[in-house]
């Protein structure tokens, strides 16, 4: 009887340990699994690409950005309230910020309902009325544009949800009597002049018809819709096979690629940079016009990688 006790709890003995031995095997098996597919997945992972963001200035939302207020008939005044010469041009500030990149590509395209110039500078920006080479102040909209910070109820600037934050602009009011440090309040206005143009990729004659990528052969206005002659496509991949479309409608097609983004390379930080879009009607005769169409503008900014 003994006997077969004991033959009875070694085969218990027996199993307990097989069964131990499969469970750790399995569970070795199954680390390892989990293991070697955290690892794969560490190798796999990619970098999601930069986004870039077209805002108003200083990454300010885009609903601050206004492309309106082009009157033909009105007047720059000079600082002391007289008429200067009649407006025949407009500028509107922006920005375009987001991701450490080292360069990024501008992208502009247009519909052509009004017989407009564009042109794209980059922005200098004061916290003042900026003089001229006389020490004169400037006349305001003929040679600086004034933008205007928006701020909450608690004084803190608002900044567009997508863009990276920046500090406020901030302005010297005064010295404080007991520290001598610099008294500052937020700046309620930004002011603007042109800088450098930008320019396009397209090369040849400084005139309209040879800064856009898809011109109509002897127009400085109208974009080409002969797609034997469309050599970026962009007619295919704007309509396809669809030919029913007024000339007008056919957006103008203008780039520029390698624009630094001036971001600090070293420590890869968000960066902002502010540009100005130049918008200029019968340049050559500054005349006026009574009649006005609607015209769709689009900009868009896309990291470049090397």
């Amino acid at each position: 009887m003994k006997d077969k006790t004991r033959k009875v709890i070694r085969k218990i003995g027996i199993a307990t340990a097989s069964l131990c031995t499969a469970t750790l095997a399995i569970g070795i098996i199954v680390y390892a699994w989990f293991n070697h597919e955290r690892e794969i997945a560490k190798m796999q992972k990619v970098k999601a690409p930069e986004q870039l963001y077209i805002n108003a200035a200083h990454a300010e939302d885009a609903v601050f950005f206004k492309l309106s207020g082009i009157e033909y008939n009105t007047y720059w005044k000079t600082v002391e309230g007289a008429n200067d010469e009649i407006c025949y041009y407009k500028d509107y500030v922006f920005s375009v910020s987001g991701e450490y990149v080292d360069s990024f590509t501008l992208q502009l395209a247009h519909t052509t309902n009004n017989e407009f110039e564009y042109k794209i500078y980059e922005a200098n920006r004061s916290t003042t009325v900026p003089n001229n080479q006389s020490g004169q102040p400037m006349i305001y909209g003929k040679e600086y544009i004034r933008y205007e910070a928006q701020y909450d109820s608690n004084g803190n600037e608002t900044f567009a949800e997508e863009a990276p934050v920046f500090a406020p602009v901030t302005i010297v009011t005064g010295k404080d009597e007991i520290t001598g440090e610099d008294i500052t309040q937020n700046a309620s206005y930004l002011y603007y002049t042109r800088g450098t143009e930008l320019l396009s990729d397209v090369q040849g004659e400084n005139n309209a018809a040879q800064k856009y990528l898809n011109p109509k052969s002897g127009s400085a206005v109208l974009a080409n819709r002969d797609t034997g002659n469309d050599i970026y496509g962009i007619i295919d991949d704007c309509y396809g096979k669809y030919s029913n479309f007024e000339d007008h409608a056919i957006p103008l097609y203008w780039q520029a690629t390698g624009i630094e983004s001036g971001g600090d390379a070293g420590l890869r930080r968000p960066f902002y940079k502010e540009f100005i879009l130049h918008v200029e009607w019968n340049a050559t005769q500054k005349s006026s016009a009574t009649y006005k169409e609607t015209d769709i503008i689009y900009l868009t900014a896309k990291a470049e990688y090397s």
